[in-house]
């Protein structure tokens, strides 16, 4: 997710989220939102990489890697 929404906004988004190169916190509240734990599930995510977050009733998973594009 690459936005800049109010943070208590970011806790009403539902289905599956793309994380995007943002501000530390921004990325901090988007993960928190999703109720994805602190340790390895969470990684800062740097220019050109993203981090999709997706979760079913019984699974969370996130998922690294590169863009296929650079802005």
């Amino acid at each position: 997710m690459g936005s800049r929404y109010v943070g208590e906004n970011l806790f009403n988004i539902p289905g599956p989220t793309l994380v995007l190169y943002n501000d530390p916190d921004l990325q901090s509240m988007i993960y928190e939102a999703n109720g994805v734990p602190q340790g390895d599930m969470r990684k800062h995510v740097l220019k050109g990489e993203g981090a999709f977050i997706w979760r079913t009733t019984q699974t969370l998973e996130v998922e690294f890697g590169k863009l296929p594009f650079e802005g």
